[in-house]
């Protein structure tokens, strides 16, 4: 099996107050190809990167390679009781990722097949 290291470049934007509530935005993140092992970081162990108004848009979520190894992982803050998934909320095949007891948008996450993101599954997701 060959192991690519691949460095993702991720900018985050600082919240912008309004008078009624923050700007809601969102960063778009795309994997590489299907040979690349991306990981995508939501946060850190002091907390999400995406609270309120904010979300993340991951584009072709590579769950496996062609080889049929596990490829890209979504990094999340805490562990899998902090967050709720709905499957095939929109078009195409894809997950959206929500603070549990909320409707707070973490990360919509588009998969190139008809696979949801299993938050207890660690070949999906990882906590830190």
């Amino acid at each position: 099996m060959i192991i690519t290291t691949v460095t993702l470049a991720i900018t985050i934007k600082p919240h912008i107050k309004l008078a009624g509530g923050y700007l809601k935005g969102y960063d778009r993140l795309t994997s590489g190809d299907l040979n690349d092992i991306d990981r995508f970081v939501m946060g850190t162990r002091y907390g999400s990167y995406y609270r309120g108004a904010d979300y993340a848009r991951i584009t072709d979520f590579d769950e496996y390679n062609h080889s049929g190894d596990v490829a890209d992982k979504l990094v999340l803050y805490g562990s899998a009781s902090y967050y709720y998934t709905e499957y095939g909320a929109g078009t195409g095949y894809n997950t959206n990722v929500y603070w549990a007891g909320t409707r707070d948008l973490i990360a919509t996450v588009d998969t190139l097949s008809n696979e949801s993101i299993n938050l207890y599954d660690s070949n999906d997701v990882e906590y830190i």
